[in-house]
């Protein structure tokens, strides 16, 4: 077929969009590109939150600064309602490359982390959040903070900051350094309920490590990550560390996380109520049960020491143990997550499994069942 021209609307005049609260999907309406700086508006948005979707790498764009072209749908995240006058100017195409995926500036953060999420049984796609302290941030909130974007389509994940009192959610949110530490409130979610949400922790800015870090998992009421401080020589270098924990998704409801950053001193002085110690041996029924993606086991140990995490057939077969070595534990509660794939990585067959914790202290054992998937 023969291509048709887009026609423009009319150019003699600026044109106005309304955008409602949140995220708006809009465009260029003329048929000529458009700088954003020519783009009027008010303090509800900003070009921070302007993001174009590439197919390919199937994520968001970060476009401040940027073109609009013609017949090119964009988002942009308003914090109230308004209106926005396009200016009918033309300007040269220019903006992000392809690929170039919403991240941040590193210059003046002396500490920042990001947390990179993946769903391994689904999309490729990765989402990231952002966060730590630059000098060059302001209490409450300022230019260097960027919303969550909204879900991309097909199978997601996704996190968010989301700040006491707010209920946006921000993909960046750096800080102004104040006092021993800080604490952000994070939430994952994801498009299937059930399935493994791997997360990654990895050290940032230009001193990683002068800040420790304690991820407390606030479903489960545990410690799932840590990275204590390290003292940094005047003049030296450190390499940035890195570690890896995993979560069972609730779907498009939260999973919610604390990240708490700073001295030892202050990541000691988080000391919620669900990290109390149990009197005895302790394993909480499976969750979900039944399951198709993954299982969750929580267990409490009333002193320190060694654990074995066991999964067995109805046979009586061993068909999956605990990847990471479970000695040396403290007393407290622990969560360990199971993708239901034996130790070769296959998915198990549906049926029921038995879960056997032993300890020194004894042994405990939960029935689960593994359904199909679809």
């Amino acid at each position: 077929t023969e291509p048709v021209p887009g026609l423009s609307t009319d150019a003699s005049q600026p044109f106005a969009i309304t955008l409602q609260e949140g995220w708006n999907l809009f465009g260029n309406p003329f048929a000529f590109t458009v700088a954003w700086a020519d783009v009027i508006h008010d303090d509800a948005v900003s070009g921070n939150d302007l993001l174009a979707f590439d197919p390919v790498t199937v994520s968001y764009v970060a476009a401040p600064g940027a073109t609009l072209e013609p017949f090119r749908g964009y988002f942009l995240h308003a914090s109230r309602a308004t209106t926005i006058q396009v200016m009918p100017r033309g300007a040269p195409l220019s903006g992000p490359e392809r690929g170039e995926e919403l991240s941040g500036t590193p210059a003046q953060r002396s500490a920042a982390w990001s947390l990179r999420l993946h769903d391994p049984e689904g999309d490729p796609q990765v989402a990231e959040v952002l966060f730590g302290f630059d000098g060059r941030a302001l209490a409450g909130g300022d230019e260097l903070d960027r919303h969550a974007p909204p879900a991309p389509p097909g199978e997601w994940v996704a996190g968010a900051i989301v700040p006491p009192g707010q209920s946006a959610g921000f993909a960046h949110d750096l800080r102004p350094r104040a006092g021993e530490g800080e604490r952000w409130d994070v939430e994952l979610r994801a498009s299937r309920a059930g399935g493994v949400i791997d997360v990654e922790l990895h050290e940032l800015g230009t001193q990683p490590g002068s800040d420790g870090v304690r991820v407390f998992d606030r479903e489960q009421g545990v410690v799932v990550a840590e990275l204590p401080p390290r003292v940094l020589p005047e003049g030296s270098a450190q390499e940035p560390r890195a570690l890896r924990f995993r979560c069972v998704s609730y779907g498009p409801a939260p999973y919610r996380l604390t990240v708490l950053t700073g001295s030892r001193s202050y990541l000691e002085a988080f000391e919620p109520v669900a990290a109390t110690v149990p009197r005895e041996l302790a394993l909480d029924p499976v969750a979900p049960n039944p399951v198709r993606y993954a299982a969750r086991f929580r267990f409490g140990l009333a002193r320190p020491g060694p654990v074995r995490l066991d999964a067995f057939d109805a046979s009586g077969r061993r068909v999956w143990s605990a990847p990471r070595a479970l000695s040396g534990l403290p007393a407290g509660y622990h969560s360990v997550v199971w993708d239901c794939r034996d130790e070769r990585g296959r998915r198990v067959a549906p049926g029921l499994y038995l879960i056997r914790l032993a300890t020194p202290d004894g042994a405990i054992t939960r029935r689960m069942v593994v359904l199909d998937r679809p």
